[in-house]
């Protein structure tokens, strides 16, 4: 599956440039973030980290990414690359379901994995639009079901709450979450977010987190 998802991304790229704009809409950003801490379980030694993205979006539907990250596992280090392809359907105004697919790759010794996904998003709840997500890592023999929900307290600041429950080998633990996110200007955002994890494994604890995204 990572050599379709890779052949997938050059086959893009080879697009005439008139094609391929309009096609697709392009965004990038560009992240750093004070710890690289994901569902509930730090992978970089408790250390900063420089994240990316590339995004492809089609007005039928059809999306492309590209996601980046510097990691440090303890027995391993590098860089990791996820490179993911879906289709978002809109139901209504705000309902939308999202289904995917998204291969992790590494640069050092860990090997890579494939999950399957499917989101349905958009819910109005309580003021909140809630997505709930489940995830299928058929490599590492894991499943993973998520809540997120997301407040709009006025132009500039939003709330962010998550849930999320792993199950998995050796162990099944839960992640929550509770954010806030600050947006200086249209590109510009500062987040703060305090997780933690039910995990009984030694040095896991909870994490706050500082993060400054800018959108190109």
């Amino acid at each position: 599956m990572q050599t379709i998802l890779k052949g997938i991304f050059l086959l893009l790229l080879a697009l005439p440039i008139n094609t391929f704009a309009e096609t697709f809409k392009q965004s990038s950003d560009i992240k750093l973030v004070s710890q690289y801490v994901w569902r509930g379980v730090d992978l970089n030694t408790e250390e900063a980290a420089i994240q990316g993205q590339y995004h492809l979006q089609s007005d039928f539907g059809l999306w492309f990414n590209l996601w980046g990250s510097n990691y440090d596992f303890g027995l391993d280090d590098g860089v990791q690359i996820d490179l993911s392809a879906g289709f978002k359907i809109p139901l209504d105004k705000s309902l939308f379901i999202n289904l995917g697919i998204k291969e992790y790759t590494y640069t050092g010794s860990t090997e890579s994995s494939t999950e399957y996904f499917v989101t349905f998003g958009g819910i109005p709840l309580g003021g909140f639009s809630t997505d709930f997500s489940y995830a299928n890592d058929k490599d590492r023999e894991t499943d993973y079901l998520a809540v997120d929900a997301t407040h709009k307290i006025n132009s500039n600041f939003s709330l962010a709450l998550h849930y999320g429950y792993t199950d998995s080998i050796p162990e099944n633990y839960s992640d929550v979450a509770i954010g806030i996110d600050f947006n200086l200007d249209s590109r510009l955002k500062l987040s703060a977010k305090f997780t933690n994890n039910s995990r009984n494994t030694l040095n896991d604890e909870d994490y706050f987190i500082i993060s400054m995204r800018y959108a190109f």
